[in-house]
């Protein structure tokens, strides 16, 4: 499964200054990430920002049954953008409690977490640190 969007356009087209009308939308397609119907919307939320992607296709019995966005998320998960913006102030130094006292996914098993540690640019939880 592949997806085209307008990034594809603009990256692979208008940025190397090639005419769109000669380029076909498969030359510029990329491989489209997905998720399971069943997974959490949680899930869904880590792995768009896992791989830095604003969609993900939804998988239902092996085929393509839709899609969802990180505004998706947002809507249904208003809590996730408090989580988010916690993390960014820390990550910025705008924030002056320290990290470990951070609550949210760990980054490397998406388990929740009050005690979330910061360390080069991931979240890790105090099972996935070894403590």
């Amino acid at each position: 499964m592949a997806v085209f969007t307008e990034w594809d356009v603009v990256s692979n087209v208008v940025a190397k200054n090639l005419e769109p009308s000669s380029i076909s939308a498969v030359k510029v397609m990329q491989p489209i990430h997905t998720v399971e119907a069943e997974e959490s919307i949680t899930e869904a939320a880590r792995l768009l920002r896992k791989n830095n992607i604003k969609r993900l296709g939804v998988v239902y019995k092996d085929r393509l049954a839709g899609i969802i966005s990180t505004s998706d998320v947002i809507a249904v998960t208003p809590e996730l953008v408090d989580v988010v913006s916690e993390k960014a102030g820390i990550i910025r130094g705008e924030i002056g409690r320290p990290t470990s006292s951070v609550s949210g996914y760990c980054d490397e098993c998406g388990e929740w977490s009050d005690m979330l540690m910061f360390s080069e640019g991931t979240f890790t939880c105090e099972v996935c640190r070894g403590s």
